[in-house]
Parts: C-alpha cells; structure tokens; sequence
C-alpha cells in the first residue's frame, strides 16, 4: 500500500462516515416531524370542539338573569381546558424535542468514534509505510 492508497482510503471512509451520520440524522428529523404532526392533530381538534363548546356556552348565556355569571363561568371552564390542552400538547413537543436530541447525540457519538477508528487505521496503515512492511 502507497501513502496515496492510505490517504485515498481514509478519505474514503470518512465520507462513508459523513453519509451514513447524514442519513441517520434525517431520518431522525423525519421522524421527530412525523410525531409532532401526529400530536398536532389531536390537539387541534380538541382545541375546536372547546371553542364550539365555549361559544354556545356564551349563546346560552346571554339568556336570563344571571347571563354575566354564566358567561364568566362559560369562559373560566374554557380557559382552563384550553390550558390543559395547550399544556398537554406542550409537553408532548418538548419530549419530541428532548428525545431528537438524545438520538442526533447519540447518533453524533457513534459518527465521532468511526472518524477516530478511520483516524487510528490510516496512522497505522502510515506507520506500517514508514517502518518498511508495506504489502506491496
């Protein structure tokens, strides 16, 4: 082997090294983004059917003689599910989040060792240049 050969192979394995780190972090992101709608949805929805809930609350309200109570009822009860839905929602977007982070860390480590491992191989493969026992 010929130091071109050692430096060619390193480079080569260290573009391998990119691409697979590459593809691993998209489809971490394309799953992160997947889960995130998914949760959108439920939300969503339940963020509507409040709405409609609270808004025919007010309708009967306005009915009566104690239509202002009612009405501050209507909205408290509707502003305390709002909350618990936006919270909810809050909370399963930051464990997506926490958890892309864990992998793209994890996936990141895994990416850094193959680059040292690639390193170590092409000093060897130097070293065994320099000390004459090259296989050529």
């Amino acid at each position: 082997m010929s130091a071109e050969n050692a430096y060619s192979n390193y480079c080569l394995k260290g573009f391998e090294v990119a691409q697979q780190y590459a593809a691993r972090a998209q489809e971490l992101y394309g799953r992160s983004r997947q889960q995130l709608e998914e949760a959108e949805v439920p939300a969503r929805d339940q963020l509507q059917q409040i709405m409609a809930s609270w808004q025919r609350a007010l309708s009967e309200a306005g009915n009566g003689d104690d239509a202002q109570q009612r009405a501050a009822s209507a909205w408290l009860d509707h502003a305390r599910q709002y909350g618990q839905v936006i919270s909810k929602h809050q909370n399963s977007v930051g464990q997506t989040m926490k958890d892309l982070g864990e992998q793209l860390a994890s996936a990141y480590d895994e990416a850094q060792q193959k680059a040292r491992a690639n390193f170590s191989d092409y000093l060897a493969d130097l070293q065994t240049l320099a000390s004459g026992k090259s296989d050529e």
